[in-house]
């Protein structure tokens, strides 16, 4: 089968929606299916992701105000259009509800392909809505009614857990619904296992971010280190405010 994965974010960027469409995509590739990945742009001298049967297609966006290291692009681009009929697709997953899912859903009632989208964030949560600056409750409806615009008009939504499948029932999503881990690598989970051996440790990994806690997480263990010195934080992951958790 030939699928278009549409992304705003992806590859050299580095977020747990970029991890988790690179794993997709592997495992659709070593399937036998053949993946085009759509995306925004990158700078020239960046590296390029690459993988047998994967294919990147990218297209011009300019930075979102909204929140670092996404991009945004025209909601509808008639060059990936003509790309879609060139590479006979047939079905189109994407995996965020911005500009370039937009394309993906705009697309898909055009060919009238099978749609598929990928529910990564509680966009409508307090701490995820705060860390943009919508923190009051009345952007709280705001968000879901957002989110359902897009992903109502799916075939199929995929989760990663049973508790995000709830929520998004409760606030009126359609069904079908599936939940989908989205999986981890296991070489590198060794890696962390080795690090991990040499003391007692906590481990944290994710996207190093407000909504994530791990601010919290950092107050939390220098309550635990008054009552064992000998414990270690070890922190896995990047993102906008690692800088911030450095200096901390």
């Amino acid at each position: 089968m030939n699928i278009a994965i549409f992304t705003d974010t992806f590859y050299p960027s580095i977020n747990g929606i970029v991890t988790a469409t690179i794993n997709l995509a592997k495992g659709l590739a070593d399937k036998g299916h053949k993946v085009c990945i759509i995306t925004c742009s990158k700078k020239r001298d960046s590296p390029e992701f690459k993988y047998p049967n994967i294919f990147v297609r990218r297209t011009y966006c300019v930075p979102a105000f909204f929140y670092p290291g996404f991009k945004i692009t025209l909601p509808l681009n008639l060059m990936l259009w003509k790309f879609l009929k060139e590479n006979k697709i047939e079905l189109i997953h994407y995996q965020t509800p911005f500009t370039m899912g937009l394309n993906g859903i705009v697309l898909s009632k055009f060919l009238k392909l099978p749609l598929v989208g990928t529910f990564h964030t509680l966009v409508a949560h307090p701490r995820y809505r705060a860390h943009i600056g919508m923190s009051r409750d009345i952007f709280g409806s705001f968000s879901w009614a957002y989110a359902r615009s897009y992903y109502n008009r799916c075939d199929l939504i995929t989760v990663s857990s049973g508790s995000i499948r709830t929520d998004l029932l409760e606030h009126k999503f359609k069904e079908p619904i599936k939940m989908i881990s989205n999986g981890i690598d296991l070489s590198k989970v060794n890696k962390i296992k080795k690090e991990a051996s040499l003391k007692k440790t906590i481990l944290f990994v994710g996207r190093i971010a407000y909504e994530k806690n791990v601010f919290f997480l950092l107050e939390c263990f220098k309550e635990v280190l008054k009552k064992s010195p000998d414990v270690k934080l070890l922190v896995v992951g990047d993102g906008p405010q690692m800088k911030e958790l450095k200096r901390n």
